[in-house]
């Protein structure tokens, strides 16, 4: 464990180790030509594990929601995301880099990509933790086991029949 000049344990990795959110990429979706955007979104991703997303394409004011039309919204970001950037690559027209800037949307944008990468992550956290857990469970179930031979021991050699018997 490393320390800093404030005393607070270090994150060796941080970058590496952290999923980045751009989420109002749609303030930026704008660019053109093509390789505009696409230097932009390399830009946004330069520190590991990012996703480019649209939580609010359509500019909607969620402050005022109420729950229901909250949970409403949230059930439709997905889809506003993929048809706003439908509409973002035909504007796009016979653009040189439309292809590239395809590939790159599929690989690093979007509400299934995020979805996608917290899920790998938990696998990944469930992988590492689940042994130790599992260990930890073996060591308390061997514990309770050796106190519970103990108890019976014990309730054995005060067992009434038996210390008459000894008794005798």
């Amino acid at each position: 464990k490393k320390y800093g000049k404030s005393g607070r344990k270090q994150r060796n990795n941080w970058r590496t180790d952290t999923l980045f959110i751009v989420n109002k990429f749609d303030k930026q979706i704008i660019r053109s030509p093509a390789s505009n955007l696409i230097e932009y979104m390399r830009y946004c991703i330069r520190y590991g594990q990012t996703v480019l997303t649209m939580m609010n394409a359509n500019n909607r004011n969620t402050a005022n929601m109420g729950k229901e039309q909250l949970n409403e919204f949230v059930l439709k970001v997905e889809r506003i995301e993929e048809e706003k950037w439908a509409r973002t690559l035909d504007d796009f027209g016979d653009d040189v880099d439309l292809n590239e800037l395809q590939k790159l949307k599929a690989e690093i944008c979007g509400i299934p990509k995020m979805r996608q990468i917290l899920e790998n992550e938990m696998c990944d956290i469930v992988t590492r933790i689940l042994p130790q857990i599992e260990k930890q469970l073996d060591e308390a179930e061997k514990m309770k086991e050796a106190k519970l031979r103990r108890i019976r021991k014990q309730m054995e050699l005060s067992d009434p029949s038996k210390l008459k018997a000894k008794c005798n």
